[in-house]
This record gives C-alpha cells, sequence and structure tokens, in this order.
C-alpha cells in the first residue's frame, strides 16, 4: 500500500463518483471516491487486479493510503487527450487524423480483452477513452462496470444507449449493450464529431427511441460505415467478432 500526504494532492480532474489528483513530485495519480462512491471503488479496484497490465488501460498501482486509511486508487500518470475534449476541434484534423485507424483497431482489441475476463464496462463513450498520437488508445473508467455478472453501477449518457427507454434501476449491460456504444465511439473518430452534436440528453433519447440514429453518410469509409451500422443494429454475437471485422477493414482502409 502507497502512502500519500494529503499536502502533496494536486487536484486535476472531477466527477459524480470521483476526483483525481496529481501526488506532487511523482508519475502517480489518485482517483479518489467520492458522494459515496466506495463501491465504485471497490469493484473497480477488483477489475484492474483481474485485467492485470494491458497498454489499453491505465497501469494500476494498487491502493493508496494516507495516516487515516486508504483513500483512493493509485495510477501513473497519463498525458493522453479525453477523446471527447478533441471531437469538434480543430486539432482533430491538423494534427491527429492520421491516428484514427490505429485507435479503432486498438479500442477493439480492448473491449475483446475486456469481455474475455468477464468484464463488462457499462458506460463506453468518448468521455472515457483517452487517446494521443504516440501511445495506445485506452479505455478508462471501470467503477460501474459488471465483473461476472454483478449488478452495474453506472448508467451511460443517451448517445450510448442501446435501449434508451432502460431505467437506471434496471440496467444490466450485455456485450451486445457495449458493442453499441463502441460503434457509437466508433462513428465520433471516423466524422470527427460528437454523435448528436448540440442535442440535449432528452431530445437524444427521444429520436433513439424512434430509431433515428446518426446518418452513416458522413462516415468517409465504406468498410467502417458497414462495421459501425452491424454495431448498431446488434450482428455482432461478440466483441471477437467486431475485432475481427475492425481489422480487416482497418486493412481495407488504408489499402
Amino acid at each position: 500500500m502507497y502512502e500519500v500526504k494529503e499536502e502533496d494532492l494536486v487536484s486535476i480532474a472531477s466527477g459524480n463518483h470521483s476526483s483525481v489528483f496529481h501526488i506532487a513530485r511523482t508519475k502517480l495519480v489518485l482517483k479518489k471516491p467520492v458522494n459515496g462512491a466506495e463501491p465504485q471503488q471497490d469493484i473497480e479496484r477488483r477489475i484492474y487486479d483481474r485485467l492485470g497490465f494491458h497498454p489499453s488501460f491505465l497501469t494500476y498501482r494498487g491502493i493508496a493510503a494516507s495516516k487515516s486509511g486508504a483513500i483512493g486508487l493509485l495510477f501513473d500518470y497519463c498525458a493522453s487527450h479525453m477523446l471527447s475534449s478533441i471531437l469538434d476541434d480543430a486539432t482533430w484534423t491538423k494534427g491527429l487524423e492520421g491516428q484514427r485507424e490505429r485507435w479503432i483497431l486498438e479500442l477493439g482489441e480492448a473491449l475483446a480483452f475486456v469481455h474475455s475476463m468477464g468484464v463488462i464496462h457499462g458506460d463506453i463513450g468518448s468521455h472515457n477513452i483517452l487517446v494521443d498520437e504516440d501511445g495506445p488508445a485506452k479505455l478508462i473508467d471501470f467503477g460501474g462496470s459488471r465483473l461476472d455478472g454483478s449488478k452495474c453501477l453506472s448508467f451511460p449518457s443517451a448517445r450510448y444507449r442501446r435501449i434508451p427507454a432502460w431505467e437506471e434501476e434496471a440496467y444490466e449491460p450485455e456485450v451486445k449493450d457495449d458493442i453499441f456504444a463502441l460503434g457509437m465511439v466508433l462513428y465520433e473518430i471516423e466524422t470527427g464529431k460528437h454523435a448528436y452534436g448540440g442535442l440535449e440528453h432528452d431530445e437524444i433519447l427521444s429520436l433513439m427511441e424512434q430509431d433515428k440514429l446518426p446518418g452513416l453518410t458522413e462516415v468517409p469509409r465504406a468498410a467502417m460505415r458497414n462495421i459501425i451500422r452491424k454495431c448498431w443494429e446488434g450482428h455482432y454475437e461478440s466483441s471477437n467478432d467486431l475485432c475481427k471485422d475492425i481489422q480487416l477493414g482497418t486493412v481495407e482502409c488504408t489499402m
């Protein structure tokens, strides 16, 4: 267990269930639960223990503690961009455009690995993916995920839901829910913009309940249009099947 001094914690991010701090004079960050999110921290710890080291996940270093006891999870610092922060940004077309095939392939392989380890992420979206020009794309935030059929502790935003009308209390995502959500991320990577950009939560839900998904004509490459459509329509029975199509599709797209 890594001992942390509270005065060394520098806040760098916060969300509904956690706050993230850089630990001064180190290359480590601390993810600390807030608003009673200790159950989310526990499931995330168990998942990272199972996943082990993988280039498409954050490097988990164990539990951090202060003099008052355990306070959070410890990870190597990662300087990558949140995918959601670069969509609709000029950086996309000027600096990162050439990376999309690699990111798509890495995310497909990451999801296949997650599922092979008995984990359903449950909240895949551009807000939970880190990307940069050199390192691999990373799938993050397993605090609400399902492990060996456990209850899901998070609820995805509207644009990433396979079943829009699903009530939060009954939300039990399966493999196809993760695949649907990844299909929406692939759409965003391919087009360089948020799916349903500019619309509010209820507006997106209304469109999805009418089966009005984003237009695939905006996806420039035919192979990726087909892969995304199959994600949305539930054709993939496993993420391994999706990953095989992505491997073939990215080769076709670069020929």
